[in-house]
């Protein structure tokens, strides 16, 4: 129905190190793995993909403390602050300009 929409695919955000969410089908390396195939499907696709990863994950590659909202998983309102930023530079204008495309 709408074959100008703009399709964006976005990465999973990180977790904590110990994110109380930590499972054996939910773990750091599981969500990068997952966020690589996610990546691949956008590129076949032809579709834009957002990795927010970027701007939220620490030297360690996982979720930085400060966004943390208590459980490792959940961000806090500057965790958001933080990707809104991202889609501001990192998104396509309606008219099809891009200020930076992640690739």
């Amino acid at each position: 129905k709408y074959p100008d929409a703009m399709i964006y695919a976005e990465s999973v955000t990180p977790i904590t190190a110990d994110s109380k969410y930590i499972r054996d089908s939910f773990t750091t390396e599981k969500i990068n793995d997952f966020n690589d195939k996610l990546y691949q499907m956008a590129q076949e696709k032809g579709i834009y993909y957002l990795n927010v990863q970027e701007v939220l994950m620490d030297d360690t590659g996982h979720l930085i403390s400060d966004y943390d909202a208590g459980d490792g998983m959940h961000l806090k309102s500057n965790g958001h602050k933080a990707m809104y930023e991202y889609y501001l530079t990192h998104t396509v204008d309606a008219d099809g300009y891009a200020n930076k495309i992640v690739e």
